[in-house]
């Protein structure tokens, strides 16, 4: 076997092996979006239930003693929000407005985020 024969044979094994491997990636991220697809469609499901509850809850709560103690907490927590994007901008001519402040529930287990803090305080 000479040399020319030796790079030929190395050449298809080498565009056999890419080939095999770009078909099973394919077939791979079609596997992974078919199951986002069925999974995805449960948990839309779910939120939307959720959203229904919420919007009851939070209408039937709604008093106008809670909406005077509430406008002030907002109004604080506006200031507190509007101080904290000032300090991190750079530029602080420029004029910035909050339109709208949406809690947003975390995601993490309870564990997770006592272990954040304790790190966090543990680098002072």
């Amino acid at each position: 076997m000479n040399v020319g024969e030796s790079l030929g044979e190395g050449l298809q094994v080498l565009i056999l092996g890419l080939g095999i491997t770009l078909v099973a990636l394919i077939l791979l991220i079609l596997v992974v979006e078919i199951m986002h697809k069925l999974l995805s469609g449960d948990r839309n499901k779910e939120t939307a239930t959720t959203k229904k509850s919420i919007d009851t809850v939070d209408s039937a709560s709604s008093n106008d003693d809670n909406d005077d103690n509430s406008q002030i907490a907002d109004d604080e927590l506006v200031a507190v929000i509007s101080a904290a994007i000032a300090s991190m901008l750079d530029d602080y001519e420029q004029p910035f407005k909050i339109k709208s402040i949406k809690h947003i529930p975390a995601s993490t287990p309870k564990w997770n985020q006592i272990g954040r803090r304790e790190q966090l305080l543990n680098r002072r």
